[in-house]
C-alpha cells in the first residue's frame, strides 16, 4: 500500500506547477509537516478547478463539516517566542509577547506559520463546528450575501 504522503506528492507533481522530488527528500518532510494523514488523503482528491466544500464532500463521500475550516494553534509550552511564525503569517493573525498568540477571528488556516516553527509549537487544528464557514454555492449567492451585509437588501 502506498503511503498517503507519496500519493499526495504524486498528485501535486501531476499539476501544472509540479512538485519535483529532491535528493534530500525535503518535499516529503514538508508535506508531513503541513498535512495530517487525513488532510493529505483529502488533498489527493482535489482538482485544479475551484469547488465548494459541499461539492468536494459529496464527491468523496465525506461529511462537509469535517472538511472545512482549520486554524492555527500554539502549544505554549513548546513555543520559544522566536517570531518565525510572525514573519510568515497571513492576515496579521499572530503576535508574540513571550509566546505566540493567534487572533482566531483573523486566522484563515493557511499554514505558513506552521512550516517555519522550529519547535513545532504551531499546528493546524479543526475549528469548532459552530465556527465553520460554509462558502456560497455560486457567484449569485456571493453577491446576494455581500448586498445583505452592506444593507442594500
Amino acid at each position: 500500500m502506498t503511503d498517503v504522503y507519496e500519493k499526495l506528492a504524486q498528485h501535486l507533481d501531476n499539476l501544472p506547477s509540479g512538485y519535483p522530488r529532491t535528493e534530500s527528500g525535503v518535499e516529503m518532510r514538508i508535506l508531513k509537516r503541513l498535512f495530517s494523514p487525513q488532510e493529505a488523503d483529502i488533498a489527493t482528491k482535489l482538482t485544479m478547478l475551484p469547488e465548494p466544500v459541499s461539492g468536494i464532500a459529496q464527491r468523496i463521500e465525506r461529511d462537509k463539516t469535517k472538511l472545512a475550516d482549520i486554524l492555527a494553534e500554539v502549544e505554549a509550552e513548546a513555543c520559544i517566542g522566536c517570531e518565525a511564525c510572525v514573519d510568515r503569517r497571513q492576515m496579521d493573525a499572530i503576535t508574540v509577547d513571550g509566546v505566540a498568540e493567534i487572533e482566531l477571528d483573523c486566522c484563515i488556516g493557511y499554514g505558513l506559520c506552521v512550516t517555519d516553527c522550529p519547535t513545532e509549537a504551531m499546528q493546524l487544528k479543526q475549528k469548532a463546528e459552530k465556527d465553520h464557514h460554509i462558502p456560497p454555492k455560486n457567484v449569485f449567492e456571493t453577491y446576494l450575501n455581500m448586498a445583505q451585509e452592506r444593507g442594500l437588501l
